[in-house]
This record gives C-alpha cells, sequence and structure tokens, in this order.
C-alpha cells in the first residue's frame, strides 16, 4: 500500500490487481491513524520523499 496525504493505491499479487483513490486532507495533516474491528497484524515502513530541484 502507498500512501500520501491525496491518495492511496493497494497492489495485491505482485501489482496484478490494484486499488487506487483519492481524497482530500488539511494541509497541515502529519499522522495517520488505522483502525479495525478485532485483530490484525501491520508490518509498516514509512519513507520520506524528497524534492530536488533541477538546475
Amino acid at each position: 500500500m502507498i500512501l500520501d496525504k491525496y491518495s492511496a493505491e493497494i497492489f495485491i499479487n505482485d501489482g496484478a490487481q490494484v486499488m487506487s483513490t483519492t481524497f482530500y486532507t488539511p494541509l497541515d495533516a502529519d499522522q495517520i491513524s488505522f483502525v479495525c474491528d478485532g485483530s490484525v497484524t501491520v508490518n509498516i515502513d514509512k519513507y520520506d520523499i524528497s524534492i530536488s530541484e533541477k538546475a
């Protein structure tokens, strides 16, 4: 799953199936919450995206 401030994409079977959605969050949003009914095991890796200007 790839998640940013405006979209989420979920990849299944090495990308054979993909679900994408867009949504709008406040510009000052800086947290993510995960909620479930019951129990779940989740492994999360966070990667920062840096933008470099071309010369």
